[in-house]
């Protein structure tokens, strides 16, 4: 059994680290990347990463220890203080990039960059750091302090706050249900953007219209509809992402302020934290998915050797090549019965 622990907790720090890594690497080296919009995902993976350099490790080993905690209060605090601190930046940079997506999709390519510019972007990203700060970062460093004891057994390594109901609640509220609620929202709103253009494309260019090669607008409303729908369906998957990895966490730590151990079976509580860091290890994949040049960084890096070709491709690829050598032998034949 701690073999296969030890092997869980390495696939799933690895995943995180290397596509994160990726990730950043593709943000810096490539030009095209580094634009407003890809500010969240730049910032998301900065979060993720730390997130798969310490959380991850360090819980691993105590977790192998038979949840021995041999390092001290003080490094116990610094620990959970980042480790709160990045999955409560990753929830809120989540909320910013759906709402980007969103404006970007509701504005328009002009309007969008009018409004939404590098400082403002920035901005936005610092506040994050700092809400991210305020919703555990006093609670982890000073409730001790305010109780005048602690109620961490010695040898463990836990917030101070866990049995805290009204703390918990209102930390669980804000770091899950209001994201999940925002991120649905945009979601929900981006499709019907998407439906409502769709309907009126539809409506005002007839069949043969849209056809035309030389259609220049109907072309570059269907070019940019195809792209936003590819948009709504990765700004989905996210949430579906974030519901599945966060919510068991978020739920069971509300029970288990409320009764402890005896309403909270130990294991499971255990395996929802885990839940919760591996979102920090599909993110970049699933971004990966959704951007073409990010996904082109993640081949030349995963496949240095290069990607063979999917075997549906090589198929379509080998009945092309047979029907353009048919077609140039028919050409031949014609051509030579019209010269004989």
């Amino acid at each position: 059994m701690w073999v296969v622990l030890l092997l869980l907790f390495i696939a799933i720090g690895l995943t995180n680290i290397i596509g994160n890594t990726i990730t950043l690497i593709a943000f810096v080296k490539d030009s095209k990347l580094q634009q407003v919009s890809n500010f969240y995902i730049f910032n998301l993976a900065i979060a993720d990463l730390l997130v798969g350099l310490s959380s991850v490790p360090v819980y691993a080993v105590y977790t192998l220890s038979n949840y021995h905690w041999g390092m001290g209060n003080v490094a116990c605090k610094i620990w959970l203080f980042f480790d709160y601190l990045l999955c409560a930046e990753s929830s809120l940079t989540i909320i910013l990039i759906s709402l980007d997506r969103f404006l970007m999709v509701h504005l328009g390519p002009g309007t969008y960059q009018k409004h939404v510019t590098p400082n403002r972007t920035i901005g936005a990203l610092a506040v994050s750091w700092v809400c991210a700060f305020l919703l555990y970062g006093p609670a982890i460093i000073g409730t001790d302090l305010w109780r005048g004891y602690t109620t961490v057994k010695t040898g463990d390594c836990d917030v101070e706050f866990s049995d805290m109901f009204t703390y918990v609640v209102i930390t669980c509220v804000l770091e899950f249900c209001v994201p999940l609620v925002l991120v649905s929202t945009f979601n929900c709103l981006l499709y019907l953007n998407i439906h409502k253009r769709s309907k009126r494309l539809h409506n005002h260019n007839s069949p043969t219209d849209i056809s035309k090669l030389d259609n220049a607008e109907t072309l570059r409303r269907m070019r940019n509809l195809r792209r936003d729908r590819k948009a709504a369906r990765v700004l989905f998957i996210l949430v579906i992402a974030f519901f599945v990895c966060w919510s068991p966490y978020s739920l069971t730590t509300i029970f288990y302020s409320v009764c402890g151990d005896s309403c909270v079976n130990f294991d499971m509580y255990e395996l929802f934290t885990w839940l919760l860091w591996i979102n920090s290890s599909l993110n970049p994949y699933l971004y990966a998915y959704a951007n073409t040049r990010i996904r082109k960084h993640f081949r030349r890096y995963l496949f240095p050797c290069g990607t063979p070709k999917p075997v549906f491709q090589r198929r379509v690829y080998a009945v092309s090549k047979r029907q353009l050598d048919h077609n140039r032998a028919v050409q031949g034949s014609s051509f030579t019965l019209t010269h004989v």
